[in-house]
């Protein structure tokens, strides 16, 4: 196991494929008590980096400047690579958070 934090575009920004087993609970999340929290959160984030470029009278600005948020535990397993060349991850856990990004 290597535990590490990673961002949002490491995650998405790749030729990442994941997939969840059968074996794993289905999608559960609406838009109520899980989506629109999470939207809000990630929102507010985009907005802030927006204030900062602002201030500082840039086009855009370092998202290392802007305070990090924790999107939540993801637990992944590698299971190979495609001819694509992509990485192909089993879904552990954070299967709800992952979906709904």
């Amino acid at each position: 196991m290597e535990p590490r934090n990673y961002t949002v575009n490491e995650i998405f920004g790749g030729p990442e494929v994941y997939f969840v087993p059968l074996y794993q609970r289905q999608y559960v999340w609406n838009e109520e008590d899980q989506w629109a929290p999470l939207w809000e959160d990630v929102a507010q984030i985009a907005q802030d980096l927006l204030d900062k470029a602002q201030q500082l009278g840039v086009v855009q600005t370092d998202p290392d400047s802007v305070e990090s948020h924790f999107f939540g535990t993801l637990v992944l397993k590698q299971s190979g690579y495609a001819p694509d060349a992509a990485t192909h991850w089993r879904v552990i856990d954070g299967q709800q958070r992952l979906t709904t990004m």
